[in-house]
């Protein structure tokens, strides 16, 4: 007879026949979990990028040495560290970077509309980014997703927001003094500019004080004088002429005895037909312009033309008429003394033109002398004016060359930081599991719920204190068990007869 409770293996074959219920349910529990997960996973796609952060660092420890291969992964670790920030705590990152996703032809945030931060939120939970970096330069990002085109897109997308706000934040030093630069460049463009409004409005108001014409103005006034003197002599010289004319004029007689004179005129009568027949000849001309010689009017002309020439002949051929005309004057103007008057009026206006181009030039050399005086305290003026304009000039000049500088050191940072980072790999969608992955988490199922319903069973024998063993009996009691009851199971149709399902004669008995 074997003793119940002497072999563990027993133990365990009888409590697994024990909780043979909680087995099943078990089994088929992870089987349905394990199915479930393949389902779900079969309709993941995973797009893997790897991005390259910096420089290579054993290039670096080779030139450099351990100090330089340090810092090119410090500087490829705190890039990735920064990647990590933005995705995880600022929103507007991956809002920014995937406003530009094609997705069906049409925007993200156009094609999600409200929903949007809701696209957003399922990416920033499904990207992985890699904790450790490959060789200390590369980073892998990947995103688990539905469809493998919108998972390398969105992942292109989030590469080129982050190689663009790093390049940013790489250069930012760079930019906040060229920005620096700019306003001040700004402030003294400014500047510069009204000082030359003001010297521009100095030149145009008080052209005539301009220090730099002071030589010119003093020519000028000397020119005037000149003039001016010149101008007195003409008329001094015209009033003593004037003089002697006005002298001549009293002796002069204005009128004097004429004499008769007898005219004689011959009239020619040919002189109107010539004229005619030169006339009509100017209009045949004309007119053979538009016609034919052949054309009547024409004919016609010609033939009037010669009428007109044999008239004239006819003329010439008959004798001239005279006459003859007589003129008797008594009395008529004296040529001279009308020439005297001639004289005296022309230079009476010469003297009136001279005194008033006098008067002119002595106004004008007053003002030119007024000018010459003020030219001190202008010069003062001016000189003050050109040389802050001067000096706000030079300092632009200077800071243009500054800012032109920092601008190209800027550009310069951007391509080198820009080159430092690669999209390495670009992104690559792929199935999570593939057949073989499957067959093997289908058979996980089952081994899963045994596992997990013997761990089950034995908490459950743990907590249950029910003596089943002599053993327990004599180990719980501290006694020795004198007999031990067999538990007999009776018949099927014994147990139906005893509840009263029927009866029999040898099991009564």
């Amino acid at each position: 007879m074997r003793i119940y409770g002497a072999s563990p293996l027993y133990n365990y074959v009888e409590l697994l026949f024990r909780c043979k219920r909680l087995f099943i349910i078990s089994i088929i529990l992870g089987t349905l979990v394990t199915s479930l997960m393949v389902y779900t996973r079969r309709a993941q796609y995973e797009a893997t990028m790897i991005i390259g952060l910096s420089g290579d660092p054993t290039l670096a420890a080779e030139l450099g040495g351990k100090q330089a291969r340090s810092a090119v992964i410090m500087d490829a670790q705190r890039k990735a560290r920064n990647l990590r920030l933005w995705v995880d705590k600022q929103p507007d990152f991956l809002e920014t970077a995937l406003k530009d996703v094609v997705i069906n032809n049409v925007p993200a945030d156009r094609r999600y509309g409200a929903e949007y931060p809701k696209f957003v939120s399922d990416v920033r939970k499904k990207l992985r980014i890699g904790n450790e970096l490959i060789n200390g330069q590369y980073m892998e990002v990947s995103l688990n997703w539905h469809n493998p085109e919108e998972a390398e897109k969105i992942l292109n997308a989030i590469y080129a927001r982050y190689s663009s706000r790093t390049v940013d934040q790489e250069t930012i030093t760079q930019a906040q003094k060229v920005k620096t630069l700019e306003e001040q460049f700004r402030r003294y463009d400014n500047e510069a500019n009204e000082k030359a409004k003001l010297r521009t409005a100095y030149l145009r108001d008080k052209y005539w004080q301009n220090p730099a014409m002071l030589g010119q103005r003093m020519g000028q006034s000397e020119q005037i004088r000149n003039r001016i003197v010149e101008v007195k002599l003409d008329i001094a010289d015209a009033q003593v002429r004037l003089e002697q004319i006005n002298a001549r004029l009293q002796v002069t007689p204005q009128y004097i005895t004429g004499s008769t004179e007898e005219v004689i005129n011959v009239q020619d009568p040919t002189l109107a037909l010539v004229q005619k027949r030169q006339e009509m000849e100017t209009q045949l001309q004309q007119m053979k312009l538009r016609y034919a010689d052949s054309h009547p009017t024409i004919r016609d002309m010609m033939q009037q033309i010669d009428a007109i020439t044999q008239q004239i002949e006819t003329e010439r051929k008959k004798p001239r008429e005279r006459q003859t005309s007589q003129t008797r004057s008594a009395r008529m103007l004296n040529s001279e003394w009308q020439s005297l008057r001639q004289q005296q009026t022309a230079l009476e206006l010469t003297i009136g033109a001279s005194r008033r181009r006098l008067a002119e030039l002595e106004s004008q050399f007053q003002r030119t002398e007024s000018f010459l005086r003020q030219m001190p305290e202008e010069e003062v003026t001016w000189k003050k004016i050109d040389q802050e304009y001067v000096i706000a000039d030079n300092i632009r000049n200077n800071m243009r060359a500054q800012l032109k500088a920092a601008q190209i050191e800027e550009e310069r940072d951007r391509q080198t930081n820009a080159t430092l980072m690669e999209q390495t790999v670009p992104p690559r969608s792929e199935r999570l599991d593939n057949n073989r992955r499957v067959v093997m988490l289908y058979a996980l199922g089952p081994i899963l719920g045994i596992i997990i319903a013997f761990c089950f069973s034995l908490i459950a024998e743990s907590l249950d204190h029910t003596l089943r063993t002599p053993v327990e009996v004599e180990k719980h009691l501290g006694k020795p068990v004198l007999a031990v009851l067999p538990k007999v199971k009776a018949p099927r149709e014994g147990r139906k007869e005893l509840s009263g399902g029927g009866s029999r004669p040898g099991i009564t008995s």
